[in-house]
């Protein structure tokens, strides 16, 4: 390994929150447009998540601006989505219990 690599290495710190990459552990990630800037796995996680939620935020507005919703109809809406999907995650549940329970019933016959 080139000496010049390793005192890059050990000298490198993470952009989002400016600790050292650890030697053997932390891998380096970029967004890929050659900048320099490098991130911990789980940085750039977050800032690719953040960025993806501004963008959401971005669409809701514009689309609640267009069709003349309110807030208030937005939060409505989701608060059904996450009924809908609690309820769906205790019916999965339910169904893969009853399943679980079958097979143990016939490996006990087995």
């Amino acid at each position: 390994m080139d000496l010049r690599e390793v005192k890059r290495w050990s000298t490198l710190r993470c952009e989002h929150c400016g600790h050292r990459f650890r030697w053997k552990r932390d891998y380096r990630f970029s967004f890929g447009n050659r900048d320099g800037k490098v991130y911990h796995e789980s940085c750039i996680g977050y800032l690719t998540w953040r960025t993806t939620a501004a963008e959401r935020l971005a669409i809701v507005g514009l689309v609640s601006e267009l069709s003349g919703l309110t807030s208030r109809d937005v939060m409505v809406a989701a608060e059904l989505r996450a009924n809908d999907e609690d309820q769906r995650i205790a019916d999965s549940n339910r169904v893969f219990r009853v399943f679980r329970d079958l097979d143990k019933a016939q490996e006990a016959r087995s």
